[in-house]
Parts: C-alpha cells; sequence; structure tokens
C-alpha cells in the first residue's frame, strides 16, 4: 500500500503535536542550502516543506542562505541525470510500497537541470577546511574500515 502526500503530513503534523522537539530548528543553520523537490511527490509533501524550511529561515533572516528548486511533474527520488525514473517502488524495510510520483519526461528534466544548478551551488560554496575534531572522526572511522579488510 502507497502512503500518500496527506497522509504522510497527517503523521508528521500529529507526531509534532505529540513531540514537538521533533522539529528541526533549520533556522540555527548558518551555512548555503539548497533543497530540491518535485511538485508531484507522492510521498512526502515536499514542496511544501521546503517552503516552511524557506519562511523559518527568512523570519530569522536568513532567506539568503537557503535556496529552493522546485520541479514541476517531478517526483521523490531526483537523481543525477540519465538514471531511470521510478514512480514506485517496494520498501522492504517497511514491507509496503511507496510511490515516488512524477513523469519520465519532466523528471529526466529535473535531473539535469537541478544536476547543474548543485555543481553551481557547491562552486559557489566550497567547503570550509575542516574542524579538527572532524579530522579525529574520520581518523576513527578509516582505522574501524582498515580493521574490516
Amino acid at each position: 500500500m502507497a502512503h500518500s502526500p496527506s497522509v504522510t503530513v497527517y503523521l508528521y503534523m500529529n507526531l509534532i503535536k505529540l513531540d514537538p522537539s521533533a522539529i528541526i530548528p533549520v533556522e540555527k543553520i548558518d551555512c548555503p542550502m539548497l533543497i530540491i523537490c518535485g511538485d508531484d511527490d507522492q510521498d512526502v509533501s515536499a514542496v511544501e516543506m521546503a517552503q516552511e524550511i524557506h519562511a523559518r529561515m527568512n523570519s530569522h533572516g536568513k532567506s539568503a542562505l537557503c535556496s529552493v528548486l522546485s520541479y514541476p511533474g517531478t517526483g521523490h527520488l531526483i537523481e543525477p541525470p540519465f538514471a531511470p525514473h521510478c514512480y514506485a517502488s517496494y520498501h522492504k524495510g517497511f514491507k509496503t510500497t511507496f510511490a515516488w510520483g512524477g513523469n519520465a519526461k519532466d523528471h529526466s528534466h529535473a535531473q539535469e537541470d537541478s544536476w547543474q544548478k548543485i555543481v553551481q551551488f557547491f562552486r559557489k560554496n566550497p567547503w570550509s577546511k575542516p574542524q579538527k575534531s572532524s579530522l579525529k572522526m574520520l581518523e576513527e572511522y578509516l582505522l574501524i574500515v582498515k580493521n574490516f579488510e
């Protein structure tokens, strides 16, 4: 059974009512972010959620840090260009089928356009040098991986 956006939003909104800590404090983000969503997302109300994030950033004077790309006729899985369009798939963990939405033509356009904009975004906003704690975590991770080889 596929989940519809209205069911997902209903569940999400009720979770927030039950536990307000479920709201991610995006207004605390101090780096540029790029949100990409499809208008025909059948899994979540991605456009509405992106608009909410942008509104919260704007209310804290951070709208310049938040860019939203929204594509008509496009579903949930906006992957790199030339990946096949996937309208729905079975999720083994949840033991249900999820509808992702979109149509092949619009989805392909969104993949190509968003990819170019992702590349531009990272060229404009290069990563800063990692902090010492990040390097230590990376070293620990690499040590763990090496032990499994």
